[in-house]
């Protein structure tokens, strides 16, 4: 386990910090994208590929995210829980190609996070705080099986229902949730399935 735990950190660290440095168009998951480039990173690690190595991996596994969609959670559509799988396998087929002499366009990251996927890459922002931050330390876990933004609504209703008291459920006649733009998206009522119920906070709060 030790030796797997620097060279996932460091998967982690590269493709959080390209994340960062991306702004990425709405329509996109974030699963099945930079996760391409973490898992190659980690494994090439484990590999002991060398600088240049490294560099050819980070140009070719920029060039293998999935085109994966954001809508698929309003849809309730469970092929978005093939996207993180998918990020590890690719970037294990983008270690085997390096390893088999493929190689990516100069900046490959630039390309497609900041033009095909994405609409503005800031370089500089990979590189801030190199050596004293790391995005780990950002991290965060779920406490509640929904999707990150409905976190927030479903913890403000735990609190409000904690101070009210009893509340008598049939008085409740609507709960207005004030919210952030990505976490308003979420707002479908016609749920049809477990997986879609997780991302609409109509039904996380009812």
């Amino acid at each position: 386990v030790q030796t797997c735990a620097l060279p996932i950190s460091i998967g982690y660290e590269i493709s959080s910090r390209i994340n960062r440095a991306a702004k990425v168009r709405e329509a996109v998951h974030p699963h099945g994208t930079f996760g391409v480039i973490g898992a190659a990173i980690a494994v090439g690690r484990l590999l002991g590929f060398t600088r240049a190595q490294m560099l050819a991996l980070i140009n070719v596994s920029a060039s293998m995210p999935m085109a994966s969609s954001y809508r698929t959670l309003g849809d309730g559509a469970t092929v978005r829980n093939i996207y993180t799988g998918h990020s590890g396998y690719m970037g294990q087929i983008a270690v085997r190609l390096v390893q088999s002499g493929f190689t990516g366009e100069r900046d490959g990251a630039a390309t497609t996070f900041g033009e095909i996927l994405g609409t503005q890459f800031d370089g500089n922002a990979t590189l801030a705080g190199l050596g004293s931050e790391w995005m780990v330390a950002d991290g965060y876990f779920k406490l509640h099986p929904t999707a990150r933004s409905i976190q927030t609504a479903i913890d403000a209703l735990e609190d409000l229902m904690a101070k009210a008291g009893a509340i008598d459920c049939a008085r409740i006649t609507r709960i207005i949730v004030d919210t952030y733009r990505l976490a308003a998206s979420k707002s479908q009522k016609n749920v049809t399935g477990s997986f879609g119920a997780k991302f609409s906070i109509p039904f996380a709060a009812a």
